[in-house]
């Protein structure tokens, strides 16, 4: 976090500067534009990893403390991510005729809502088959750490609550495999690969360094973050198949909302069915 720290304090500074520079000289307008949002962007990556401390406390509002580490985890990533995509838009997309429409971004008010609606009751399709199962039957979906439960009424309380953050990480995540594994190159199974180590590549390397380093010396990579790296466990098949749904949504409607809708209420209240929840009574 100090390292990211530092590095969005040099990312303010250049982009003043590149800013600056252009609005004096007055001459690239992309450039000029990518300055300001940059300059915005690192801004509130840095008072972000600034207020680490107050924003990641378990409160009344937030109550499950193992998923408020994830939600801060992943805000930092879809800044980084939308950083690196603003970057690569007006640097080298949008000199080659790409817009925004071309990352599935683009739509009318009334696709956005019918893509929600579409998710949610996907969504509500498919535990009510679980529910049904588990009433029959008492199986447990389960596959080591990652398990799909039915769930309870403050369950959907509290989904209301972090679906907004977690939709601003599926959706930026989404839209950077949209925008990198467009053409025939990435046609058939290869996109499929690529965007699930856009989602889960990270999370592969860091588990592997932290155990790793247990397997071979016997003492973790981070000894500090035992609890956390169990999580990361689970997220590597939550996040694969969120990669899935992302492409394969993609590919049928054009657009990044479907997936982004589908994912955060999937996945949300599949992880918050799994841990303790801390509720207002």
């Amino acid at each position: 976090m100090r390292l990211t720290s530092q590095i969005s304090i040099i990312l303010i500074i250049t982009s003043v500067i590149v800013l600056i520079y252009q609005l004096v000289k007055n001459t690239d307008k992309n450039i000029k534009t990518w300055s300001a949002i940059m300059l915005v962007l690192s801004s509130i990556q840095y008072w972000y990893l600034s207020n680490q401390e107050k924003l990641i406390v378990t409160t009344e509002l937030f109550g499950a403390p193992s998923v408020n580490p994830l939600v801060y985890w992943a805000i930092n990533v879809a800044i980084v991510i939308l950083m690196m995509m603003v970057s690569n838009h007006y640097i080298a997309k949008k000199p080659e005729g790409a817009t925004i429409a071309s990352y599935g971004v683009k739509a009318t008010v009334k696709t956005v809502i019918a893509t929600l609606v579409t998710a949610i009751v996907a969504v509500f399709i498919g535990y009510a088959i679980l529910f049904v199962i588990d009433a029959v039957f008492k199986t447990d979906f389960r596959l080591w750490t990652f398990a799909v439960k039915t769930f309870e009424g403050h369950h959907v309380i509290t989904l209301l609550k972090y679906a907004p953050l977690f939709f601003i990480y599926y959706f930026v995540v989404g839209t950077s495999v949209n925008m990198n594994t467009a053409g025939e190159k990435f046609k058939g199974f290869k996109g499929y690969i690529s965007s699930i180590l856009h989602f889960v590549g990270g999370l592969v390397l860091y588990l592997a360094y932290h155990y790793g380093l247990l397997f071979t010396t016997g003492v973790a990579g981070y000894p500090t973050e035992s609890l956390s790296s169990i999580i990361v466990i689970g997220l590597v098949p939550t996040l694969t198949i969120a990669a899935i749904f992302n492409t394969f949504l993609f590919r049928k409607t054009g657009n990044v909302y479907v997936a982004a809708f589908l994912n955060t209420t999937l996945l949300t209240i599949i992880t918050l069915a799994n841990t303790a929840l801390y509720t207002q009574i």
